[in-house]
């Protein structure tokens, strides 16, 4: 993150960018003003050497892997999650899908709005939706399951 100084922010301002990842659960937000620009990315907590100046921000977690679990609560390899590669707002696509929906691979599934371009979601494997746990116009990171397919 750039120095408060140089980005023309005040601390207090920062710190209300920092309250805003963490309460949001966006693992990034970047800000820009003019020729400046500030990002706070939210983590886990990173080794800093001793020597380095304090900074508010830290390394994303990284996700693991999504997997599908099964009614007794063994994995259900079946099942896959479409999920969400990049940071961003979601959006459906047009006509939306809805549970038992037929998706083919490579099919357009969502977009991803991300510094006003809008990214394709598609499906990486053929099926029926059996979830859908991503609403119209809610944050999303990288991850992010967005919906569940009971693969062919």
């Amino acid at each position: 993150m750039e120095d408060a100084s140089e980005s023309g922010l005040s601390f207090e301002e920062i710190q209300r960018l920092v309250n805003l990842a963490q309460s949001t659960g966006v693992a990034e937000i970047t800000l820009r003003s003019g020729s400046s620009r500030v990002t706070v990315r939210v983590g886990p907590p990173s080794a800093i050497p001793a020597a380095a100046p304090p900074v508010l921000t830290n390394a994303a977690a990284p996700t693991m892997p999504a997997q599908a679990v099964s009614a007794d609560g063994s994995p259900d390899s079946s099942v896959e999650w479409i999920e969400a590669t990049m940071v961003g707002i979601y959006h459906p696509a047009k006509p939306p899908l809805d549970v038992g929906s037929a998706v083919e691979r490579g099919q357009i599934v969502g977009l991803i709005e991300s510094m006003k371009l809008m990214n394709d979601v598609r499906a990486e494997f053929g099926g029926s939706v059996t979830e859908i746990a991503v609403e119209p116009g809610m944050a999303v990171e990288y991850g992010h399951r967005l919906f569940a397919v009971a693969v062919d």
